[in-house]
């Protein structure tokens, strides 16, 4: 009797087990929000100013704290607004600080429908205006020439002419000031002696 049951459950019990592995299948299927697209864009470069970095997924997100991130390749972090959804699907946040040419990392973290918490990051370059010119340094200042010797040796050899000059004509006052001492002595001693020579006379 349990045999014939068996044979008759048995049928019911296949179909139910194919249904329930396509059921988990499918549940495995919406459980994860796969990306799209990002911007930018993982290939090429962003020429011109970046104004927002986003990240668009096949189903509806939700946010959640961090939703999106972007730092340079050296780990500076650059300042976004609020990250937003667009048409629920769409991750995006505006940029607070101009990015420069160089590499760059944008991190997302969203809720999928399923309530999962999933996490990814993309890298993508910045390049710098094409033909830009490249900012020169201040001019070294020029070497100064090389000057001849004779001016200086010319100046040194007046400076010592100027100074022998000057020492001759203090040594020649000197020599008028001791004349002008030696002159009233001499005379006032010729005057003395013809008083006495007069004087033996009378």
């Amino acid at each position: 009797m349990l045999a014939c049951w068996r044979r008759r459950l048995a049928p019911a019990l296949v179909v139910v087990t194919a249904a329930g592995l396509v059921a988990t299948g499918a549940d495995l299927a919406w459980a994860h929000a796969e990306v799209v697209s990002t911007y930018p864009s993982t290939t090429g470069a962003v020429h011109g100013r970046l104004t927002h970095v986003a990240v668009r997924f096949d189903d509806n997100v939700d946010l959640v704290p961090g939703s999106l991130t972007l730092a340079t390749d050296l780990g500076v972090s650059v300042s976004l607004d609020r990250p937003r959804l667009v048409s629920g699907r769409e991750l995006r946040a505006e940029l607070q600080d101009e990015a420069g040419p160089g590499s760059y990392v944008a991190g997302w973290r969203i809720r999928a429908d399923d309530g999962h918490i999933e996490s990814g990051t993309f890298a993508f370059r910045i390049a710098g205006a094409a033909g830009a010119p490249v900012a020169a340094g201040p001019a070294p200042a020029p070497a100064p020439p090389d000057q001849p010797r004779w001016p200086v040796l010319v100046a040194i050899a007046l400076a010592l002419a100027a100074g022998c000059g000057a020492a001759l004509v203090v040594q020649r006052g000197l020599r008028a000031l001791r004349v002008t001492d030696v002159l009233p002595a001499a005379t006032s001693g010729d005057d003395e002696s013809r008083r006495t020579h007069a004087e033996s006379k009378h």
